[in-house]
């Protein structure tokens, strides 16, 4: 994982369930990140959990992956605040069966 090391990367739902765990071992190998989120609660123990492990504060991005233009101007946010991105992890997923809330 060294060569993970001050890669920039960008997980999809990452501040929940399997998308946090993905992005707490990216974290964990100096992995710079950004995350995105639906629900302000997961954000907020996400965020937690970055501040009390020392891990520096990763750019937390709104994001409802339905939305074509939210998910364009999400990767422009990205870019202006990193620059190049190394690592997309597509975590995020809708249900062709009904709604989820997340």
């Amino acid at each position: 994982m060294r060569e993970l090391q001050g890669k920039v990367a960008f997980v999809s739902a990452g501040v929940s369930g399997l998308g946090l765990g993905i992005a707490k071992a990216l974290a964990h190998a100096g992995v710079r990140l950004a995350l995105s989120y639906r629900n302000s609660a997961h954000r907020d123990a996400a965020a937690e959990w970055f501040a009390a492990t020392g891990h520096p504060a990763p750019l937390m991005i709104q994001l409802d992956v339905q939305d074509r233009s939210a998910f364009a101007a999400a990767a422009i946010q990205l870019e202006r605040h990193f620059g190049k991105v190394h690592l997309l992890v597509n975590n995020a997923g809708v249900s062709v069966f009904g709604p989820t809330d997340t």
